[in-house]
């Protein structure tokens, strides 16, 4: 790749970038619906047809935003399994760890993010994505919870999903109050490990 090309790329990912940014911002505040295309390419300080190059509309737009968030989640899965050599328990925690440890890196962005999962006209757009996504960490953690000999593995990985969701939303709501490290760890020691039977 000659370095013109490689300038030009770089110019259209950062330029990317500042649309989807954009984009996101004035969903989170405005609201899906209420958003133009126009508005976006203002916010973002390009021109309405050069939107048009990057993305076929609005919609197409919504779901890159929501891809990218799509593919870190499987970046962090895929590298969970290669690294974990301890098994089922070693992959649920690298999960944990890195799902906090994103989210405090980059809170606005979660934040925005998780504003559009409330949104009607969102989850409608790009319901057959997020379902996909869904099945597929929720098999992820039968199989895992499974390994580990729980005998409901299913409800298991529904009840992890929602407390990773829940303690991370509370986090963005207020990083400055909210104990996350301890609550962390509780998460990490009630489900990062092999059933124990009740004797």
């Amino acid at each position: 790749m000659s370095k013109r090309q490689a300038r030009f790329d770089q110019l259209r990912e950062t330029s990317k970038e500042r649309i989807e940014q954009a984009a996101m911002e004035l969903f989170a505040h405005n609201g899906y619906g209420n958003t133009s295309i126009s508005q976006i390419a203002q916010a973002a300080g390009i021109s309405k047809g050069l939107m048009y190059n990057y993305y076929e509309g609005k919609e197409a737009l919504l779901k890159a935003i929501l891809q990218k968030g799509f593919d870190l989640g499987e970046s962090m899965i895929s590298e969970g399994r290669e690294m974990a050599t301890g098994g089922p328990e070693e992959v649920l925690r690298f999960i944990v760890e890195v799902s906090f440890a994103e989210v405090v890196r980059n809170p606005e962005y979660w934040k925005l993010l998780t504003s559009l999962a409330f949104q009607d006209e969102v989850m409608k757009a790009v319901a057959p994505e997020v379902e996909v996504q869904k099945q597929k960490h929720i098999g992820m953690g039968v199989e895992l919870f499974r390994q580990l000999g729980y005998p409901n593995p299913l409800e298991h990985a529904l009840l992890l999903g929602a407390c990773l969701d829940g303690v991370l939303m509370h986090y963005i709501l207020s990083p400055d109050d909210y104990p996350l490290e301890p609550v962390k760890q509780l998460l990490i020691n009630t489900f990062c490990k092999k059933f124990e039977p009740k004797s």
